[in-house]
C-alpha cells in the first residue's frame, strides 16, 4: 500500500485539493483568468502570488497557483517560497481568499524540512516579526503527525512557546497554535518526567513549555481542549515542582523584606533584577501550575498550594483550605505577599457558609492583623503593611462579628491608629476611605467657611487627606446658589493646582480633583466655554481654558456649532505656537484639546488634528475619516516644517495604515501622497533632512520612511529598499555615518524579510 505521509504523499494530497478548489474559485470568480505565457520564471510567479499582500483578488494569481502546483518540491527556489508564504499568511482570515488558502497549505507543506521548520521558529521573537516564514512555520509544525517531529522541531517549538509573552500581541496566534500541537506531543508520561525535572530557576524551555501546555489542557474549567484529568504521577510531579519554586521564591521575598527593613535599597534591586530575569519577563511559572491543581480540585495539594498562595486557587476548596493557609499566616517564615493572598482567599471563604470552629478560628486571624499585634511580631515594614490590612478587614467584613465590627469602626473614626500601625499616612486615609464606604459611615459635614479652610490648605499641602476628599465629595453635592464666589474661586485654584501639575501630582489628587471638576464643568455654558477658548486664542491661558476645554469634551460630538469652531480654532492655535514643547502644563492642555477636537467626530478638524500629531499610533489617526486623515498626514510629511519627531511618527503611521492592503484601498490621490511622503526621504539624499536634526532623529525619520515603503507593497520602492539593503554607501548618502548607515541597512534587510506584517510594537 502506498505511503499516506511525507513529502510527496502531501504534495500529491495538495494537488487534488488545489484541483477542487479551483474548480470552485474559477466558478465564482470573473472575469474567467488569462493563461499567460508559458514557462513563467519563478520570479515572475513570485511576484504574481505576492499581489496577494496587497489585499487583492486578481486573476493572474489563480493561474501563478496552477503553476506552483506543477513544480517539484525540491525545485522551488527560496524567493518564490517566500512569496507564498507571505501570501498564505495574508489570507488567513480574508474570505476573498478562503477558496485557495488550504490549497495553498497543502502546496506549502512539502517545501519544509523539518529543520527548516525548526529554524524559522528558533529565531522567534524577530523584529518587526512576526514574518511570513515563522506564521507558515507554526502553521506547518502543527499538521505534522508526531511520528514525523525530530528533536530539533521539538526543541524550536519549545522555545517559541517559552519566549512569547503576553505583550507580543503578533504572536499571539503562533503560541496558541504551537501550544496545540505540543499538547499531542507531549503526553502525561512525559509532562511527569519533565516537571519532575524542576529543581531551581532559570527553568527550561521544555518546562516552561510543559507547564504552559499542562496549563491548557487543565488550567481552566471550561477550556474546550480540556482532556481527561491528569493521573497521579504528573499531579505529584506539578506538587514538587510547585514546592521547589516556592521555596525559592518565597525565600527571595523574605530576604527582600529583610533587607527593606535594614534600609538596604541597592540589596532589594540587585534580587528584584534576579527574578525579573529568571522568571522570564515576570511570567509566575509557579502561579500557572497553582492554577492548574486549583482548577482539578487536587485536596492533597493544598499544603503547597498554601505556601505558592497565588491568589484565588484556594477559594475552591472552601473551609478544607482554611486549616492550610491559617498554619502558612501563623508561620514564622511567611512573608507579606503570601500573607497578603492568603488573607484575600479567606475573605472570600468567609462569605460562605462556615462552621463555628472556623468561624472562631478565621476571627481570630483578622482580629491579630485588625489590632496589631500580628503586624508587631512579623515587624513588617510600613510600605507593606497596607496591603496587608486591606484583605485583614476584608476579612473582618465577611465574618461579620460583633468585636471585629467595634474594631472596624474604631479604625474607622481614627486613621492615625493605622498610622501607628507603620501604615504609610495616605495609605491609612484610602483604606479609612474604602472602609467608611462599606459600613456606611456618616460624613462630617462641613460649613461654607470650613470648605474655605479646607480647600485653601490644597496648594501647600504634600498630600490629600481625608479632609480634603470629604470636602471635595460635599461640594459635588451643593448646588451653584450654595456657593458664593469666593469659594468658587477657591475651588478653581485649588483645582489648578492639582491639575497643572506633573502627571504624578495629578493622578495623587484623583479623587480629590474628580469632584471638583465635576461641579466646575457643570457651572460652564456653551458661550462661556466659546468665550474661554477664544480668549486660549488671544493669549490668555489659565484654569478656566482648561475647564472650558473639559467642558467641550464632555459634549463629545453634541456640541454646538460655534464651540465646535472654537475649538478647532483653539487647537490650530496651539499647534502654531506650540509644535514641539516639553513644557508639562502646556503639553497637557495641547493634549487634552486634541482629545476634545478628536471627539466632535467633525470632518473640518482633520487637518488641525493630524498637525497637532494626535494620536499617531497604531492607524488610530483620524479613524471616524481614515482616507481624509491619511491624505493630510501625507501632505504635513511632505511639507518642510514638520519637527522630526512628527515626520517619524506621520511616516510610521501612514505605514501601519497601508499594511496588509490598506495602501490598495486608498483613493488613487491619496496613494500618490503616500509614495511622496515614503520617496521624498529614501530618494531624495542629505538635503532632505535639515542638518540641525539630530543623528537619532534622522536614522528614526529614515527608518520610518523604510517601513512605510515597504508597507506599500510598491515595487519602486521595494526596489529602493532592496538597494539600501545591499548598498551601504547609498544609506550614508542619505546623510549618515558608516555605523548609522549599517544600522539602517539591517533594518530594511528585516522589513523585507517580514513583509507585508507589521507588527504592533511597532508603532
Amino acid at each position: 500500500m502506498e505511503r499516506t505521509t511525507g513529502p510527496r504523499a502531501r504534495r500529491r494530497l495538495g494537488q487534488v485539493v488545489f484541483a477542487l478548489a479551483m474548480v470552485s474559485w474559477a466558478c465564482a470568480s470573473a472575469p474567467a483568468p488569462q493563461t499567460p505565457e508559458p514557462g513563467a520564471t519563478q520570479e515572475v510567479l513570485a511576484a504574481r502570488i505576492r499581489t496577494v499582500t496587497i489585499g487583492e483578488a486578481r486573476p493572474e494569481q489563480e493561474e501563478a497557483l496552477r503553476q506552483i502546483a506543477a513544480i517539484e518540491p525540491g525545485q522551488v527556489d527560496s524567493d518564490l517560497r517566500a512569496a507564498m508564504a507571505e501570501a498564505f499568511v495574508v489570507m488567513r482570515g480574508r474570505q476573498e481568499f478562503e477558496g485557495v488558502r488550504h490549497t495553498l497549505e497543502n502546496l506549502l507543506a512539502p517545501l519544509y524540512s523539518t529543520n527548516e521548520l525548526a529554524a524559522a521558529l528558533s529565531g522567534i521573537p524577530s523584529r518587526p516579526g512576526p514574518t511570513g516564514e515563522e506564521t507558515t512555520a507554526a502553521i506547518l509544525a502543527a499538521r505534522l503527525a508526531v511520528s514525523e517531529v525530530n528533536d530539533s522541531l521539538r526543541a524550536a517549538m519549545n522555545h517559541a512557546v517559552s519566549v512569547i509573552s503576553g505583550d507580543m500581541y503578533g504572536y499571539a496566534l503562533h503560541s496558541r497554535i504551537l501550544l496545540g500541537a505540543l499538547a499531542e506531543l507531549l503526553t502525561d508520561e512525559v509532562l511527569s518526567r519533565v516537571l519532575g525535572s524542576i529543581r531551581t530557576v532559570p527553568l527550561t524551555a521544555e518546562q516552561m513549555a510543559a507547564i504552559q501546555v499542562a496549563g491548557r489542557n487543565w488550567g481552566h474549567a471550561n477550556a474546550p481542549q480540556a482532556r481527561d484529568l491528569p493521573g497521579r504521577d504528573l499531579r505529584s510531579a506539578m506538587i514538587g515542582a510547585i514546592e521547589r519554586l516556592s521555596e525559592i521564591h518565597n525565600a527571595e521575598e523574605s530576604e527582600i523584606e529583610r533587607l527593606g527593613a535594614a534600609g538596604d535599597r541597592a540589596g532589594q534591586e540587585r534580587i528584584w533584577r534576579q527574578q525579573r530575569e529568571r522568571w522570564m519577563r515576570g511570567t509566575s511559572w509557579r502561579r500557572g501550575l497553582s492554577r492548574v491543581l486549583g482548577t482539578i480540585g487536587d485536596t492533597l495539594a493544598l499544603p503547597a498550594l498554601a505556601a505558592a498562595a497565588p491568589g484565588s486557587t484556594l477559594v475552591p476548596f472552601g473551609e478544607a483550605a482554611i486549616a492550610h493557609a491559617v498554619a502558612v499566616l501563623r508561620s514564622a517564615n511567611a512573608h507579606r505577599e503570601q500573607k497578603r493572598s492568603l488573607l484575600a482567599d479567606l475573605a472570600k471563604i468567609a462569605s460562605g457558609a462556615l462552621t463555628a470552629e472556623n468561624r472562631r478560628i478565621l476571627g481570630t486571624v483578622a482580629h491579630g492583623f485588625l489590632n496589631g499585634e500580628t503586624l508587631g511580631e512579623k515587624g513588617l515594614v510600613s510600605d507593606g503593611q497596607g496591603r496587608v490590612i486591606e484583605p485583614a478587614i476584608d476579612l473582618a467584613l465577611a465574618l461579620e462579628a460583633p468585636a471585629l465590627t467595634e474594631i472596624l469602626e474604631r479604625l474607622a473614626a481614627d486613621p492615625g491608629q493605622l498610622a501607628r500601625f507603620g501604615v504609610a499616612p495616605q495609605r491609612a486615609d484610602e483604606l479609612v476611605w474604602r472602609l467608611r464606604e462599606r459600613i456606611a459611615w456618616s460624613p462630617v459635614s462641613r460649613s461654607p467657611e470650613q470648605l474655605l479652610t479646607v480647600l485653601r490648605t490644597i496648594p501647600s499641602s504634600p498630600r490629600p487627606t481625608l479632609s480634603h476628599r470629604e470636602a471635595a465629595v460635599q461640594l459635588e453635592g451643593m448646588s451653584a446658589q450654595e456657593m458664593d464666589e469666593t469659594l468658587r474661586s477657591a475651588m478653581i485654584d485649588a483645582w489648578a493646582h492639582m491639575h497643572m501639575g506633573t502627571r504624578s501630582v495629578a493622578n495623587r489628587w484623583y479623587h480629590v480633583r474628580t469632584p471638583l471638576e465635576n461641579v466646575l464643568v457643570g457651572q460652564y455654558a456653551p458661550a462661556d466655554v466659546v468665550s474661554h477658548l477664544r480668549a486660549l486664542v488671544g493669549g490668555e491661558s489659565g484654569p478656566d481654558q482648561d475647564l472650558a476645554i473639559e467642558a467641550a469634551r464632555r459634549w463629545r460630538d453634541e456640541a454646538p456649532e460655534d464651540a465646535r469652531v472654537a475649538l478647532i480654532e483653539a487647537l490650530e492655535h496651539l499647534n502654531r505656537e506650540n509644535p514641539d514643547t516639553g513644557r508639562r502644563a502646556v503639553r497637557g492642555r495641547h493634549h487634552g484639546l486634541a482629545i476634545a477636537v478628536d471627539l466632535l467626530a467633525d470632518s473640518r478638524a482633520v487637518p488641525t488634528l493630524v498637525r497637532a500629531g494626535y494620536p499617531m499610533v497604531c492607524a488610530t489617526t483620524g479613524t471616524t475619516f481614515p482616507e481624509l486623515a491619511a491624505e493630510e498626514l501625507a501632505r504635513a510629511v511632505i511639507g518642510e516644517t514638520a519637527p522630526p519627531w512628527f515626520t517619524e511618527k506621520g511616516l510610521t503611521e501612514l505605514g501601519i495604515k497601508s499594511a496588509g492592503g490598506g495602501f490598495r484601498r486608498f483613493p488613487e490621490r491619496t496613494q500618490a501622497l503616500v509614495l511622496a511622503a515614503a520617496s521624498r526621504f529614501l530618494d531624495g539624499g542629505a538635503r532632505t533632512i535639515s542638518a540641525s536634526v539630530t543623528a537619532e532623529d534622522r536614522m528614526g525619520i529614515l527608518k520610518a520612511a523604510l517601513y512605510l515603503a515597504v508597507a506599500t507593497a510598491d515595487e519602486r520602492l521595494s526596489n529602493r529598499a532592496n538597494r539600501l539593503v545591499t548598498d551601504v554607501a547609498a544609506v550614508e548618502a542619505l546623510g549618515l555615518d558608516r555605523t548609522q548607515a549599517s544600522d539602517v541597512s539591517a533594518y530594511a534587510r528585516e522589513l523585507l524579510a517580514a513583509r507585508p506584517l507589521m507588527g504592533p510594537w511597532d508603532c
